[in-house]
């Protein structure tokens, strides 16, 4: 006997509020199998989309976060962050040796880099660029959460070992889990004009068309990462299909590119405080604590292998001194452009307060200048930008990571060393 639950049923179960697991696991396996004919007619799809929008759009099993989890960054991804945020202008132009076709790329400080279309037919320039005008916060954001759902998915889940995994290493995400995770509301409307009772019919479509765009760009993304002394790798940064169940675009199959082999995937996949308040800031408002954090997110596991977790943030100067980081290298880091017209009256207020809000919502421990800046003093704004600042993770970070990986000892806080050299320099 087939136990698939169709369409018809799916629907009648949800006015029920019997979604469950057990049919979200179907929804998935759904996506996964591809299970749509060539037979099935447009009229049919619409037909059956709307009165599928309330059961496939509702909030499914699994979404909230039980217990502390990481999105695992890796080289690759660094570097996409860094060329999905960092000004246009940053992105240069240029011929693959051996090729005589123009194309636009971007080299990360991890060396990597990173270009638009494929090795043998790069994007056209002027295409490629009015794609990177639109790349940014939500662009990165949409890349962590697929790798977190990939890693997820490719691996038994515990309690049933069931993974959702296709022969060609895709796993199936719905659009219902991305929304929901990257903040997004239902579309609300009344039963009628003047009316108290709503109904939602499910996403807005700009939403939707939205996510499906930022996926499309990071699967236009090629990743160089030439090595002399180790393995290289030239390809897809990511992979994607559209995913239909019962007819209706449910999703997306996701994979991410050969680059994966060469990274050191020994962690578990899960998703750390850091992590999880990154995906609840408002991508309009708080572009600037999105920004800060994804940085700081990156710096903390540095850190973490170093035995350094806990320490304030160090930099390394031209004569092997650590030194606190300034604020001018933090902005840096974060790829957050200075805005000097404005510096004192607008923009280091601004900063400063999402600095703030990250202390608040627990994201950072400190972050405070060594010294105070006298402000009273004339035009301050160069001072500002160089002054040391002292920034650390929060305790309930160092804690997580400790449960995490136990063998990775955090370093008791103190202040920087004077005259100690890195000997094992991380790489990005």
């Amino acid at each position: 006997m087939d136990e698939r639950i169709s369409a018809e049923d799916l629907v009648e179960e949800s006015r029920e509020q019997l979604l469950d697991g057990r049919i979200h696991d179907q929804l998935l396996d759904g996506i996964l199998q591809g299970d749509v004919s060539a037979e099935v007619e447009t009229a049919v799809i619409e037909a059956t989309q709307n009165r599928l929008v309330e059961a496939v759009q509702m909030p499914l099993p699994g979404l909230a976060v039980q217990q502390p989890v990481t999105i695992l960054d890796h080289p690759s991804g660094r570097a996409v962050r860094q060329a999905s945020l960092a000004p246009k202008n940053s992105w240069r132009t240029g011929q693959k040796p051996g090729s005589q076709t123009q194309r636009l790329y971007y080299i990360a400080d991890n060396g990597i880099e990173i270009s638009l279309g494929t090795l043998e037919n790069p994007l056209d320039l002027e295409e490629a660029r009015k794609q990177i005008k639109k790349a940014g916060e939500l662009t990165v954001l949409v890349d962590r959460l697929l790798l977190w759902f990939w890693l997820s998915r490719s691996r038994p889940r515990p309690g049933d070992g069931k993974t959702f995994i296709g022969r060609n290493g895709s796993v199936p995400v719905s659009i219902e889990e991305m929304l929901d995770m990257l903040g997004y509301t239902k579309h609300v409307k009344r039963e009628y004009p003047g009316g108290e009772q709503k109904y939602t019919d499910g996403y807005r479509t700009e939403d939707k068309d939205r996510l499906t765009w930022n996926i499309a760009l990071l699967s236009a993304f090629q990743v160089s990462s030439d090595s002399e002394s180790g393995f290289g790798i030239r390809g897809a940064y990511m992979r994607y299909s559209l995913g239909f169940w019962g007819g209706v675009h449910a999703g997306y199959l996701i994979s991410p590119g050969d680059w994966i082999h060469a990274v050191d995937m020994l962690e578990m996949p899960m998703l750390l405080h850091i992590d999880e308040q990154i995906l609840r800031f408002d991508r309009q408002a708080e572009q600037h604590e999105i920004r800060l954090s994804l940085y700081l997110a990156e710096a903390f596991r540095d850190q973490l292998k170093r035995g350094m977790l806990g320490l304030p943030l160090m930099v390394t100067d031209q004569s092997g001194r650590e030194r606190y980081i300034t604020m001018e290298e933090l902005l840096g880091e974060a790829r957050i452009k200075i805005d000097k017209n404005n510096l004192t009256q607008r923009f280091a207020p601004r900063i400063e307060a999402a600095l703030h809000n990250l202390v608040e919502r627990n994201i950072l421990a400190k972050a405070e200048p060594v010294s105070p800046l006298d402000k009273q003093k004339g035009y301050w704004g160069k001072a500002w930008c160089s002054q040391p600042m002292i920034i650390a993770a929060p305790p309930q970070l160092i804690e997580q990571y400790r449960l995490f990986q136990p063998l990775a000892q955090p370093a008791r806080i103190s202040g920087p060393a004077k005259g100690r050299k890195r000997t094992n320099k991380p790489k990005a």
